[in-house]
């Protein structure tokens, strides 16, 4: 299921209206047509499961996906993670997921986002239950190079 919003977004910093519109936002807990409620104990799989080939990973099934069209820009496509708890240690492991799947395109390719013919790269939106959570995976990922390359791709709410 897709909720699909037509109004713009007031988004103008002078208070005006944009014309920037949300083609999709999809959750983690939408299941897709093999869920248990239509084939009576099939397997049950996320709308948002992005297949990882690489690093081990398998893949990944964000908490949100969106999509936002911008006129004369390229669409704006994140995905979104909201982080429970205070377990560092997994929500790093979920970066390296995520940054494999950037590598590869594969959430570009899974939803099949183009802007001109060219798969558009996405970002990912970061929030956190504890603060000290977040100040410590930021602590972390400063004195990383491998995740360098990546930084202007996550945005930590």
């Amino acid at each position: 299921m897709w909720i699909v919003a037509d109004t713009p977004w007031n988004t103008d910093a002078a208070g005006g209206r944009s014309h920037h519109q949300s083609r999709f936002f999809s959750c983690y807990f939408q299941q897709s047509s093999g869920s248990n409620r239509n084939n009576k104990g099939g397997k049950s799989l996320a709308d948002n499961r992005i297949d990882v080939e690489s690093g081990g990973i398998g893949y990944i099934v964000p908490d949100g996906v969106f999509l936002v069209d911008r006129p004369g820009q390229k669409p704006l496509f994140g995905l979104f993670e909201q982080h429970n708890g205070k377990d560092t240690a997994k929500f790093l492991r979920q970066v390296y997921a995520h940054t494999q799947a950037m590598l590869e395109g594969a959430p570009s390719l899974h939803y099949d986002v183009q802007h001109e013919g060219v798969y558009v790269g996405n970002r990912v939106y970061c929030q956190f239950e504890h603060e000290s959570c977040k100040q410590a995976v930021l602590q972390r990922l400063a004195r990383s190079e491998d995740f360098k390359p990546f930084e202007e791709k996550f945005e930590f709410l």
